[in-house]
């Protein structure tokens, strides 16, 4: 079936079983380690971005003028 690869796997299952067996500061923690990942994703993509293309995106043309 599809989607069924690392169906009982990760920090989303991780929040659902923690709700269902009431397990509050499982499912938080799990909820606070997710909300840090994305966090951290963003901000690594952001200084790549930077690095990268920022000489050639229009905001920065606009601070060296």
């Amino acid at each position: 079936a599809a989607g069924a690869a690392g169906q009982g796997t990760g920090l989303a299952f991780r929040i659902t079983e923690a709700g269902f067996r009431l397990n509050i500061p499982r499912m938080f923690a799990a909820l606070t380690l997710i909300s840090l990942t994305g966090i951290a994703i963003y901000a690594l993509f952001t200084l790549l971005s930077n690095l990268f293309l920022g000489r050639w995106h229009d905001s920065a043309r606009a601070r060296e003028r």
